[in-house]
C-alpha cells in the first residue's frame, strides 16, 4: 500500500464518513437514513449482498467535504502578462487522446501550456474553435480538441489570454513539477486574481504562474489549493436502458469501481448526460447505473478523479477450520478469512463471522513515519500522521 506525495495538510479539523449498507429506522421500519461504520454481508448472497463498495469522504467539524488536494500558502500576485498571436498554422493532425497536434509557426512558445486559443481558418469545422493548450514546442502547438481531423490548411491561433506569476511557499516542489495541475486560489482582495486556473510553470519553492489573464498586482495572505486531475475518456454511443457506453477508455480499467464518472456532451437525449456511479470499465466501454440511457450516437466525454488516497486494511480476518478431533494436531487445515478489502474499498465475503476494515487517510505533512509495527503487519509503513475510521463487517450464511 502507498500514498500519494507529501501534502502540506488539510488544513481543518477533519474525519472521515463511512455509509454502510445498514440503515437507521426511525420510527421503526422506516429505513431511509443511510447509517455509518456498519456492513453486513451474505456468503452466498441469499441474505444480503456478498460485496460492499466503500466511498468514504473527508468531511470537517459540519460535515462538508475537504479538498483533498495540496493546500500551498502564497504572499503576492504580478500583474498578468496577456495576448498571443496571430500565429500562423499549416495543419493539423488527427485527434489522440482527447488532444490535437497543429502544427505551425509557434512564436514565443514558452509558458502556451494552459492558455486558451481560437483557432480558425481550416476547412473542416471540427478543427476550428477555442481550446486549451496542454503543450508547445517551436513548431507545435497541443490543443484539447477531441475531435479533430488530419488537415493541411492555412490557420491562425489566437490567444488574448494570458498568465500571472503567484510568489508563495511551495515546499519540496522542483521546478516544473506543478506544470499542468489546476489550482484554487483564495484571499486575495481583487476577485479577478482569484479563481481556478492551470499551472503553466513554478520555479520550484517561490513562484507558481497560472493562466490567468486578469490579475492584478497584490500582497495578501492566500492559498492556492491544487484540484484532483481528471481523466478524460471520449465516448462515441451509448445503449438504452443499460448505462452502457462505447468508446476509448484507456486509463478506466484501473479507476475504482463505485466510484463517480461526469458524462456530458450529448445533446439529442439528455438523459445520457450527468453523474453516474461506474459499475465497470474496460479498454472501450464503461458501465455507469444510468438505467434510463438511450441509444444515441454522439461524441461525448466522460471524466473521472483519479486522485484517491484513501487505504484500507482488515484486522482480525481469519477462521480456522480443519482442526483434529482426536489430535495430535500441528495446525489448521485451512485458513479462511471471513472478509477481503480491495486497494479501491470493495470488501468480499468469505466466511460467516465478523471482522473490522480500518479506512485512513494522511494527514499533515503525510510523510511516511514510524508506527513502531513490525514487517507484516497492516500498520507497517503508513504514515505517522493520519486520520481513521473503522467499519464493522458482519457476515451471514
Amino acid at each position: 500500500m502507498s500514498y500519494p506525495a507529501p501534502t502540506t495538510g488539510l488544513g481543518v479539523a477533519a474525519k472521515i464518513a463511512v455509509a454502510g449498507n445498514q440503515y437507521i429506522g426511525v420510527p421503526s421500519g422506516k429505513q431511509t437514513v443511510p447509517g455509518y461504520n456498519d456492513v453486513v454481508l451474505s456468503i452466498g448472497g441469499l441474505n444480503g449482498p456478498t460485496t460492499f463498495q466503500l466511498s468514504p469522504s473527508v468531511v470537517d467539524a459540519s460535515g462538508a467535504p475537504v479538498a483533498l488536494g495540496t493546500k500551498y500558502v502564497m504572499a503576492s500576485v504580478a500583474n498578468s502578462s496577456i495576448a498571443v498571436g496571430p500565429l500562423t498554422l499549416t495543419a493539423v493532425a488527427a485527434s489522440s487522446g482527447g488532444t490535437a497536434v497543429y502544427t505551425g509557426t509557434i512564436t514565443g512558445y514558452a509558458g502556451f501550456v494552459g492558455y486558451s486559443f481560437v483557432i480558425a481558418g481550416f476547412v473542416n469545422g471540427v478543427n476550428n474553435g477555442t481550446f486549451i493548450c496542454t503543450a508547445a514546442t517551436a513548431t507545435t502547438l497541443t490543443l484539447e480538441n477531441p475531435f479533430a481531423v488530419a488537415e493541411t490548411h492555412a490557420g491562425t491561433a489566437v490567444s488574448v489570454e494570458g498568465t500571472a506569476v503567484y510568489t508563495g511557499t511551495f515546499t519540496g516542489e522542483a521546478t516544473g513539477s506543478l506544470v499542468g495541475k489546476t489550482f484554487t486560489v483564495t484571499g486575495f482582495t481583487n476577485a479577478t486574481n482569484n479563481g481556478t486556473y492551470l499551472a503553466t510553470a513554478n520555479s520550484g519553492t517561490t513562484t507558481l504562474t497560472l493562466a490567468n489573464g486578469g490579475a492584478i498586482a497584490e500582497s495578501a495572505s492566500s492559498h492556492a489549493q491544487e484540484e484532483p486531475a481528471e481523466w478524460v475518456g471520449i465516448i462515441s454511443s451509448v445503449a438504452s436502458s443499460t448505462g452502457v457506453y462505447t468508446g476509448t477508455f484507456t486509463e478506466y480499467a484501473s479507476y475504482p469501481v463505485g466510484a463517480p464518472v461526469k458524462i456530458s456532451g450529448f445533446v439529442t437525449n439528455t438523459v445520457n448526460n450527468g453523474t453516474f456511479t461506474l459499475i465497470s470499465a474496460t479498454a472501450t466501454t464503461i458501465t455507469v447505473n444510468n438505467t434510463a440511457s438511450i441509444s444515441e450516437s454522439h461524441a461525448a466525454t466522460a471524466a473521472v478523479n483519479p486522485f484517491s488516497v484513501f487505504t484500507y486494511f482488515v484486522d482480525g480476518t481469519a477462521q480456522n477450520t480443519g482442526w483434529s478431533a482426536t489430535g495430535p494436531n500441528n495446525g489448521p487445515t485451512t485458513s479462511t478469512k471471513v472478509v477481503t478489502v480491495s486497494a479501491n474499498g470493495l470488501i468480499t465475503a468469505g466466511i460467516e463471522g465478523g471482522s473490522v476494515v480500518e479506512v485512513s487517510f494522511p494527514t499533515f505533512s503525510n510523510q511516511l513515519g514510524a508506527t513502531g509495527a513490525l514487517s507484516g503487519n497492516p500498520m507497517f509503513g503508513l504514515p505517522l500522521m493520519k486520520i481513521y475510521a473503522e467499519v464493522n463487517v458482519s457476515v451471514v450464511a
